[in-house]
């Protein structure tokens, strides 16, 4: 069935803090290495948190974050076979960027 859901929530919950670190940095105007070190990532895919971070608002992050909070808590306070239907609430609130057509 691919992975559990508390480890996926665990994983969005540090990509979405990695973005709203991102952003803050970025405002800094570190250089690019000073960036990654700093954020713990690879130089390589310092481009992609970059853009991801200037496609959303800290106001989404956020609210993102409040989400995955929310389920992981239920995740763990409830029977496994609530799981999909808690996964598929929390990841209809994690709403990041613009999601209209190009």
């Amino acid at each position: 069935q691919g992975e559990e859901p508390i480890r996926i929530v665990a994983m969005i919950n540090r990509h979405l803090n990695l973005l709203l670190k991102t952003a803050v940095l970025e405002g800094q105007g570190l250089p690019a290495a000073e960036l990654s070190r700093r954020l713990g990532v690879s130089p390589y895919f310092l481009r992609s948190y970059r853009s991801q971070a200037g496609r959303a608002n800290s106001r989404e992050l956020w609210e993102g974050l409040e989400a995955l909070s929310e389920a992981d808590l239920n995740l763990k306070s409830h029977s496994r076979r609530h799981s999909g239907l808690i996964m598929d609430l929390c990841l209809s609130r994690v709403q990041i960027g613009d999601h209209q057509p190009n």
